[in-house]
């Protein structure tokens, strides 16, 4: 006898409990495959669940997604919209990037998942259109805390986002030099997300800000770049 196929409302549920652990990009891209995989049905609920709640595991990933929103090539599900307006949360994980013996700028190596974020919020920033998206999800992976300044990471920012979510996790080997970097990191008289000191570059539209696995001096100066912001969590999401 063949086994009963479980209800879709349960399905959905096994998908999305899945989706919402923390896994690095690489265990990430395996699950997309995966469930891309299944069945059509295991394939129809998690193309909702993952146009919603949005990850963006490789920079390669990031130019499909955007053609996805573009509507390049249609990514409609019956009786869904379109992915464009069902997206509500963008997720994106840095870890540092493996060093080569080609550097850029005299010694100086980009960061590929670094730059995938900034390029995913300078093409949320006007030329790509989301307007549901409301939360940006930065969780960077045994690095420091000066990334997001140093590199203009934030310098573009979509308006419609008014909650920003960043997060520093240190694995076993990694925590103790993660100790001494909360503690060494500096707080910045005025801290700039551009170069330039135009106040068209502070994040006015944040309301909600978190921030998890960073010091004293980090959560000053991310705040300080929110003028308008109502919440500050600090600590476990």
């Amino acid at each position: 006898m063949d086994s009963p196929l479980l209800p879709p409302e349960l399905l959905e549920k096994i998908i999305l409990e899945a989706w919402i652990l923390s896994l690095s990009n690489s265990d990430r891209i395996d699950l997309m495959t995966s469930f891309l995989l299944v069945n059509s049905t295991w394939k129809t609920l998690f193309t909702r669940i993952s146009f919603k709640d949005v990850h963006i595991p490789s920079p390669s990933y990031l130019f499909k997604y955007m053609a996805a929103l573009a509507g390049y090539p249609p990514h409609v599900l019956d009786g869904q919209p379109p992915p464009n307006k069902t997206c509500e949360s963008i997720a994106i994980r840095i870890p540092p990037a493996i060093a080569n013996k080609r550097n850029d700028y005299d010694g100086y190596q980009e960061n590929p998942m670094g730059e995938t974020l900034s390029n995913l919020l300078y093409y949320l920033d006007g030329i790509i259109d989301a307007p549901n998206l409301r939360t940006i999800r930065i969780e960077y992976e045994n690095m420091g805390f000066n990334d997001i300044f140093d590199c203009w990471r934030l310098a573009h920012f979509p308006v419609q986002v008014t909650n920003l979510e960043i997060s520093f996790s240190f694995d076993r080997d990694t925590s103790a030099s993660g100790d001494v970097l909360r503690v060494t990191h500096l707080r910045q008289d005025s801290p700039r997300l551009q170069d330039t000191d135009s106040e068209t570059y502070s994040l006015y539209h944040v309301k909600r800000l978190f921030v998890s696995g960073a010091g004293d001096a980090f959560v000053a100066n991310i705040v300080a770049c929110c003028p308008n912001v109502q919440i500050v969590s600090i600590g476990v999401r």
